[in-house]
């Protein structure tokens, strides 16, 4: 699901005409995103007794920065295109919410100014996820600007193991002295990025022919073989809350071509986007791409009284699937949970690869 690093992911001339989307605002950087979101936590005043208002369909990492300094997550309902629920939100900012964490899911754009509106009134601060976003542009994006901190998630876009950003478009400070991470920590995370390059440079090799011949079988049998993931994120350890990324993942941000990733993941997304309109299973759930969405991954809606997860999974489809979230009220979260599955989009996909995606989707789903 995560790029590899290849011999064509380098190219930073074309860089010059990037910024960031911190817009000259000072940036921490973190070993991961969840120790940025449990800096920007900590920043707010979270802490025992009080409470983190979460939406109700997430990822764990959100969760997992609320509860390792003590705060307890309360979780407001999402419309069906992924925007909060204002009705539901203002009925949970209470006295003790001391922020509320706001996500543009898969890039798709929050409407923050309401949010902006509410969290004011109580004194609460808004956290802008924008670990879907990519950090970089060429031009304006708004991205990034209503939250009290912002924070972003690069190796979610760049062939790097880890690495999480931190920055206030507001008045808060988000300068901390920050400590130098181990020699074993940057060997390690070095060690990781190369076994990821020549992992997928194997995988590649695969034949598009191979991979079509599994899912046209797969059809013919209903299977229910269910692959059971279990996944715990090394990079996250409040212990090392204040501890910089890698070398490897600070030096390769300097080299890898930016214009690259966005090029080729909308060019991905776009591939996919068109096939999908010949599933009958399954539908996608962002009809456009606007002028400066980079996609992080592709998101579609399947239907699952026809076992289409299991089949998916067995013919070796790469996908995610946030089936973990934690209970609440949110009927659209809990469906989502079960039906909602991202498929990667990313710039080190060959063309073969993304073709043998689509062509065992098109088998399973059309």
């Amino acid at each position: 699901m995560m790029p590899a690093l290849s011999g064509k992911s380098f190219g930073f001339f074309a860089n010059r005409n990037f910024r960031h989307i911190a817009a000259g605002q000072h940036v921490n950087r973190y070993r991961s995103g969840r120790l940025a979101l449990a800096e920007a936590l900590k920043r707010s005043a979270v802490g025992p007794g009080t409470d983190v208002l979460v939406p109700a369909y997430h990822c764990q990492s959100i969760v997992e920065p609320i509860e390792a300094i003590g705060g307890r997550a309360v979780y407001y309902r999402i419309l069906g295109n992924l925007q909060p629920d204002l009705d539901d939100i203002a009925s949970k900012l209470l006295c003790n919410t001391r922020s509320l964490i706001a996500v543009h899911f898969f890039g798709i754009k929050a409407e923050l100014s309401d949010l902006r509106a509410l969290c004011d009134r109580v004194g609460a601060t808004l956290v802008e996820d924008c670990a879907h976003c990519f950090s970089y542009s060429t031009s304006d994006t708004t991205y990034g600007k209503t939250g009290d901190f912002v924070i972003t998630s690069p190796r979610k876009f760049l062939p790097i193991c880890d690495g999480g950003e931190l920055f206030s478009p507001g008045n808060f400070s988000t300068r901390i002295r920050q400590t130098r991470s181990g020699a074993r920590y940057h060997l390690k995370m070095a060690a990781n990025t190369i076994e990821r390059a020549w992992t997928a440079h194997r995988e590649n090799d695969l034949t598009a022919n191979d991979t079509l011949q599994r899912a046209q079988t797969l059809v013919e049998v209903n299977s229910n073989n269910n692959i059971e993931i279990d996944y715990v994120d090394p990079r996250f350890d409040y212990a090392y809350a204040s501890c910089r990324p890698s070398l490897s993942a600070t030096t390769l941000k300097t080299l890898i071509s930016f214009d690259r990733v966005v090029q080729l993941r909308r060019k991905n997304f776009a591939k996919l986007q068109a096939a999908s309109q010949s599933f009958r299973r399954a539908s996608a759930i962002i009809d456009n791409i606007e002028s400066d969405f980079t996609p992080y991954v592709f998101p579609i809606l399947v239907n699952i009284d026809d076992d289409v997860h299991s089949q998916l999974r067995t013919i070796g489809v790469p996908m995610w699937r946030w089936d973990d979230i934690r209970n609440s009220d949110c009927e659209i979260s809990k469906d989502y949970s079960k039906r909602l599955i991202q498929l990667p989009c990313h710039q080190e996909l060959t063309p073969e690869a993304i073709d043998q995606v689509i062509g065992s989707l098109l088998c399973v789903l059309g």
